[in-house]
């Protein structure tokens, strides 16, 4: 009823159900996605890919649309991982990569190291790898990577991986192209998984 609600005002909106989210991963649901977009001639575009279930300010969304990179994760470096949240890392720099972002801290803005990129995306922590934050759901995506996206997508559900979480798909992708990250700043933003969550959403709302 909310998405029909919905619809009225966006009348761009459509939905498309994975019926098997509780039986296999939702990694599906990004490809059946993906064939619905290319049916109606979408997903060839610069794109932004979110979770359904995220609170954000409409100022985060603005800066990550603005980044500096064609492709990049809106991430949280105030997170600290329990082994819930999706953790986005990257190869700990040696000593010249320290040195060299601390003579341009303030021009890189995105803790990544010169000559490292943003390798991972997981719940499970690498021990090797440096934790830059929490990836909040929201992915912009340019069109020439949303194409090797799409074919990866494919390969997935060619090989039978179909359990797999949609993060997969960005780990392979990010095996072969550069993905930065901007951060969200100290704004409030949160999933919307519980009762408590909402009531977190109208707390930060109110004066």
């Amino acid at each position: 009823q909310e998405f029909k609600e919905l619809t009225k005002q966006f009348n761009q909106m459509r939905k498309k159900r994975n019926r098997l989210i509780y039986d296999i991963g939702d990694l599906v649901s990004h490809a059946d996605a993906e064939k619905a977009f290319k049916a109606a001639g979408e997903f060839n575009d610069d794109l932004v890919i979110m979770d359904a279930d995220v609170y954000f300010p409409t100022a985060a969304l603005r800066k990550l649309i603005r980044s500096k990179h064609k492709t990049a994760f809106l991430a949280d470096p105030r997170s600290k991982s329990t082994g819930e949240e999706m953790m986005l890392m990257a190869p700990s720099p040696d000593r010249n990569d320290r040195e060299a972002i601390g003579r341009n801290r303030d021009r890189s803005g995105d803790g990544v190291a010169r000559s490292g990129r943003i390798v991972r995306i997981a719940k499970k922590t690498d021990p090797s790898l440096k934790i830059l934050g929490e990836a909040t759901g929201i992915f912009k995506i340019s069109k020439a990577h949303a194409g090797i996206l799409k074919k990866t997508l494919r390969d997935f559900v060619r090989r039978g991986d179909i359990d797999a979480e949609y993060e997969e798909s960005y780990n392979a992708l990010m095996q072969k192209v550069k993905v930065g990250m901007e951060k969200i700043g100290d704004c409030f933003w949160t999933e919307m998984d519980f009762e408590e969550d909402w009531k977190k959403i109208t707390d930060s709302r109110l004066p």
